[in-house]
């Protein structure tokens, strides 16, 4: 296994030139043309990035398993064409027929974003002029698909946010309008066998309170209920409710309210019967949001001058991964049990008496998440070591992070673009390499701000990258 340490830095490939989009579209071709017909429709291709390695492998079946995957156990992702290519098979991944056809169609509709295969911005799914054109059509004819083959780290990108154009909550199956008039929390906790409301009844659910979350600077509370699917630790939810910056009335204080407070934003973390998590964030109607208000919550984890919004599932990825994909949760509120609690204006104990609060209180608060938390740990590890041939999942989620900065963060330079493009040149003989390409009329000003040797934003490059390959290249159709 490659150490962390390494592949974090971008390193140019050894290889004197790089595969382009063009030559894999061929290659997923040949290997779609030699599987059963009825199996090809089932089936679509990522390609590797110039920077592929084994720690981008292991993200790529991780994203897999996490965003896509709805069996029951790690599917082991498979390689083709010499190991050049991801195949992804859908009907291993979502062997129900009627889900399958839904992350297809998402997965397809990434098409009319995606910069390395298609024409991102047209609204439509339109083939990039790059691309052997025939061979193209013919791979999204077998295979039935719109989409049938995008560059794996910016898919991963794509399928961990819910941003930006990002599509995890649908690949996922996570419902803004559940049918039946459900909230989209209660539809969500259905998946895992969890009813909130019937735990509550039966005292199923545990909690602890913190005078000072670590995350938000804030009180929080923290919930936790054990679903019915998966085996041995696996189901369990965990919920953590916060509130905004500015809620100073009491009914907002979690401390004040042990049994029920008016909370803003409501973070979950699932344990899906795979092993691994599923992430959702709600607002306190239980509505599916995008991303969590500022005033409640921020992703640290992102650099200055960048925007930090904390959206899953890759704001919950990096938060969560350095402590092992769960994090601490003290009961500070364990200490006040010794004697009796005055609960002020708590909504939730009109029904109770004093007796029957202080039991109900006593039940959710005596005890602490540590055995719970250290089980979940467990049972999360061996699940990323399964999906990602033995990676560690702090390991994992800076790998994740390394996609995500790539695609957000770190500027493309010349010398990248160039490499992207197929050319693997050295720093010294990229003037020589732009030159003969340069246009007596226009420029666009990407190209031309990489043509002078200034780095320019990946988003830009993006844009380009079907126009640069043919500058390049000079190979227009």
């Amino acid at each position: 296994m490659i150490p962390i340490a390494l592949a974090l830095v971008l390193a140019f490939p050894a290889a004197e030139r790089v595969a382009t989009p063009r030559e894999f579209v061929v290659e997923a071709l040949a290997d779609a043309l030699q599987l059963d017909p009825t199996v090809a429709r089932d089936v679509r291709y990522l390609s590797p990035s110039p920077w592929w390695n084994e720690l981008e492998a292991a993200v790529v079946d991780y994203a897999v398993n996490a965003a896509i995957s709805t069996a029951g156990y790690i599917v082991p992702i498979e390689r083709t064409a010499g190991g050049r290519l991801v195949r992804l098979d859908f009907a291993r991944l979502v062997p129900e027929l009627k889900a399958r056809e839904r992350v297809l169609a998402v997965f397809d509709s990434l098409a009319a974003l995606d910069p390395y295969y298609h024409v991102p911005g047209v609204g439509a799914a339109l083939l990039g002029p790059h691309l052997d054109q025939a061979a193209a059509l013919k791979l999204l004819e077998v295979t039935g698909s719109s989409g049938g083959i995008y560059r794996a780290d910016w898919f991963v990108v794509k399928a961990l946010t819910t941003l930006d154009g990002g599509v995890y909550y649908a690949l996922r199956g996570i419902a803004r309008t559940p049918a039946g008039g459900a909230s989209a929390q209660v539809a969500f906790f259905s998946q895992f066998g969890l009813d909130e409301q019937l735990a509550k009844r039966l005292d199923g659910d545990q909690r602890v309170a913190i005078l000072l979350s670590g995350v938000t600077g804030k009180p929080r509370r923290v919930d936790r209920y054990q679903g019915l699917v998966g085996r041995h630790n696996t189901g369990a939810v965990w919920i953590t409710r916060d509130i905004r910056d500015d809620d100073l009335d009491v009914d907002q204080h979690p401390f004040y309210n042990l049994l029920a407070f008016d909370d803003a934003a409501r973070e979950v973390i699932a344990e899906m019967p795979n092993g691994l998590h599923a992430f959702a964030l709600f607002d306190d109607r239980g509505a599916l949001v995008d991303s969590v208000p500022d005033d409640v919550a921020r992703d640290h984890r992102v650099p200055a001058p960048f925007s930090a919004r904390l959206q899953p599932a890759i704001g919950c990825v990096r938060c969560h991964g350095p402590t092992g994909g769960l994090i601490d949760a003290p009961n500070d509120v364990k200490r006040l049990l010794a004697g009796r609690l005055n609960v002020i204006d708590d909504e939730g104990v009109k029904s109770l008496d004093r007796d029957q609060a202080v039991a109900r209180l006593v039940g959710l608060y005596s005890g602490d998440f540590r055995r719970r938390l250290d089980l979940g740990r467990a049972d999360y590890a061996e699940a990323v070591a399964r999906c990602t041939g033995g990676l560690e999942v702090a390991e994992l989620s800076a790998g994740v992070a390394l996609f995500y900065g790539r695609e957000f963060y770190q500027l493309v330079t010349p010398r990248q673009a160039a490499a992207e493009c197929g050319h693997l040149v050295a720093e010294d003989d990229l003037p020589a390499l732009f030159e003969p390409y340069k246009r007596a009329g226009p420029v666009d000003f990407t190209i031309g701000a990489l043509m002078l040797g200034q780095p320019v934003r990946r988003l830009d490059y993006q844009r380009v990258f079907a126009d640069l390959v043919l500058e390049l290249t000079d190979k227009r159709p």
